[in-house]
């Protein structure tokens, strides 16, 4: 599970994102100018979500790192 903080235009690229991979939003909340979110991401798009992250400047962090039902 990560916990993304985003700027109004990264978390618009989010969602972009989310229309092609299927995220599980657990958790959200506007803060002012940016938009914290709790994401659970699949482990097979664990590595393409990553570099989204890393190539839009999104700040992150890893909550769970191998969460099981």
């Amino acid at each position: 599970m990560f916990s993304l903080t985003m700027n109004p235009n990264q978390l618009k690229l989010l969602w972009k994102f989310s229309e092609k991979k299927t995220l599980d939003i657990w958790s959200g909340a506007p803060d002012g100018e940016t938009t914290t979110l709790d994401i659970l991401v699949a482990p097979d798009i664990k590595t393409s979500f990553k570099d989204f992250v890393t190539q839009y400047n999104i700040s992150h962090s890893v909550v769970i790192e191998d969460y099981q039902l």
